[in-house]
């Protein structure tokens, strides 16, 4: 299996994880006696840890090694889905929230796509493009299918009572991410940084400009898309509505296959 088609199961893998604990810990939350502003922090603490983790990857990832940082991000992924998965507490779910390895949409874009996207660029400049577009495709059909997944529980619930909640279903958060650290430490040497600069040559030079405009038009994006993330949303509705996971699974497997 080549590197590509290693980062794209893993790809898989954590997106179907987070489409199905995306609806599970939304619904977990809105059964719980949480109140909005406690369970808006653990939410805030997940986007926070995002960006923070997104940026302590792009400053000392090269230099802990991209096979290195994905493994372990990848673990920490895992510990923080059982966090979610065993407790209620609010500071122990903002703490596991803060490590960024968790994610409010099925398509994650914090420090673990971060990795990725830097690996995917050894792919030849002719097939970049198809690249990276089968890699968003096949994040989104995944998500889809987590989502619709996420369902499960509660359909079941409905034949056989015993069916343990919601929450605790999200321990499959580190069956998954353990497969995804297996494939993890299965990439070749290929997907590593290799030094090419020009002597006294330094950080971005040409493209400086490129990288600060896209930068802001990303940042005006994901301010808009904060006040509308999956998760607040399963939140929400089972809350005001009692919405369950179910319903809220179809909801969001549709608006996955629209996107794919």
């Amino acid at each position: 299996m080549s590197d590509v088609r290693r980062i794209f199961a893993i790809q898989a893998v954590r997106a179907f994880l987070y489409g199905f604990s995306s609806i599970l810990i939304g619904s977990s939350l809105a059964a719980t006696g949480l109140d909005a502003g406690s369970v808006g922090l653990v939410f805030t603490a997940m986007l926070l840890g995002m960006a923070i983790s997104s940026l302590a990857v792009g400053r000392w990832g090269e230099a802990i090694g991209r096979r290195r940082s994905y493994a372990s991000l990848l673990v920490l992924m895992g510990i923080a889905g059982t966090v979610f998965a065993i407790t209620g507490s609010v500071p122990l779910l903002v703490i596991a929230a803060l490590t960024g390895t968790l994610s409010t949409d099925p398509n994650e874009s914090g420090p673990i796509t971060t990795v990725e996207q830097a690996m995917l660029a050894s792919a030849p400049p002719a097939e970049r493009s198809r690249v990276y577009g089968r890699y968003n495709a096949v994040a989104y059909l995944a998500g889809a299918a987590g989502a619709l997944a996420a369902g499960g529980p509660s359909a079941m619930r409905d034949l056989l009572p015993g069916v343990p909640p919601d929450q605790r279903w999200i321990l499959i958060m580190p069956i998954g991410a353990a497969l995804c650290v297996v494939l993890a430490t299965r990439l070749s040497d290929g997907v590593e940084f290799k030094a090419r600069l020009v002597s006294g040559a330094r950080g971005l030079q040409r493209s400086h400009g490129v990288v600060r405009r896209l930068a802001a038009l990303f940042s005006l994006d994901a301010f808009a898309g904060g006040f509308i993330v999956q998760t607040f949303i399963v939140f929400w509705f089972g809350r005001q509505f009692g919405a369950d996971a179910e319903l809220m699974g179809l909801v969001f497997f549709g608006v996955g296959i629209l996107q794919a």
